[in-house]
């Protein structure tokens, strides 16, 4: 499993929201590749030559959690028939997000893609996340189970593995609203959760299994 194109042994590749595809930088003149304009939080403009793909994959041989200038990501280095890639994903985004709820159902040992989307659905609501599939197979969320609805119609999914601890915001005053800063907060702590549960139960024990096999040679 790879890219349809290589540009060298080893590339750095991350998902831009606004196009929901992977982005690689390459040297201006690389067949397929465009040119995009930037500008960081902190004012910087600046350009990229890109190449942009729908999906990449391979075996996962190193990860990490790295604190970077523009926040926290999770660093996954993947080896393909053309390399390894380094794919890099904002845990403050919809992609690293969908990441972490899936990683505790991601088989470690075998090949694996991400797909990241970006779309507004029938009801004209913007959709993000990241397809995971290893083989033929969807990966879906760990924190997730199927229970009936009490309606007895059909089932519902409810938060399950620790997510359904975080308790859902109250609404606050006479108007007896929610406030945007109450659900910034209880989606920031979503966030910390599924990053702990990452380093502690995906990340630890992955660098402690590849050190016992290292160290065996």
């Amino acid at each position: 499993m790879a890219r349809k194109q290589a540009t060298s042994s080893q590339n750095f590749l991350n998902i831009l929201g606004s196009t929901g595809k992977w982005h690689l930088t390459v040297p201006l003149g690389t067949e397929g590749s465009v040119v995009r304009d930037y500008e960081t939080s902190d004012g910087k403009k600046g350009s990229k030559n890109e190449l942009l793909f729908d999906a990449v994959g391979g075996k996962i041989i190193d990860m990490e959690i790295r604190e970077g200038d523009y926040g926290t990501n999770i660093i996954l280095a993947v080896m393909h028939e053309d390399g390894v890639d380094h794919l890099s994903f904002a845990t403050a985004s919809p992609f690293g997000e969908d990441l972490m709820k899936k990683f505790p159902n991601i088989d470690l040992k075998e090949e694996v893609e991400f797909s990241p989307f970006n779309f507004i659905d029938e009801k004209g609501k913007n959709r993000r996340g990241l397809s995971v599939k290893q083989g033929e197979n969807k990966i879906e969320n760990y924190f997730t189970k199927e229970v009936k609805s009490k309606k007895g119609e059909g089932t519902i999914k409810e938060a399950d593995h620790g997510l359904e601890k975080i308790a859902l915001p109250k609404p606050k005053g006479k108007a007896g609203k929610i406030s945007k800063e109450q659900w910034k907060m209880y989606f920031a702590s979503i966030r910390e959760f599924l990053l702990d549960y990452t380093q502690e139960h995906v990340v630890d024990p992955f660098k402690a299994t590849k050190k016992e096999e290292d160290d065996k040679f």
